[in-house]
């Protein structure tokens, strides 16, 4: 079995968008190395205002590593999550 990069891109950008406090996927987006049976996921983010940073950091990473091993079968090695923007309300 063979899976594209592209698909696990596609399934973390599903998992991430549900996540309450993720205003969305930042410009960097996300990244996926896979070797043999086992996926490297960076994500890049911009979270809205608020938030507790480590918090939600800490919950993509579960809920990516649980969407990966669980939909695709894969081992996650890591999910290194980046925030590089926060989105302020509009008053």
């Amino acid at each position: 079995m063979t899976v594209e990069d592209a698909v696990v891109v596609k399934v973390v950008n599903l998992v991430v968008g549900k996540v309450e406090g993720v205003h969305s996927v930042a410009e960097d987006g996300i990244l996926v190395s896979l070797d043999g049976d086992v996926a490297t996921v960076k994500v890049s983010l911009v979270v809205e205002f608020g938030q507790a940073i480590k918090a939600l950091a800490a919950r993509i990473r579960t809920d990516v590593v649980e969407a990966v091993e669980e939909f695709l079968g894969f081992d996650v090695a890591a999910v290194d999550v980046h925030v590089s923007d926060v989105h302020l309300p509009t008053a």
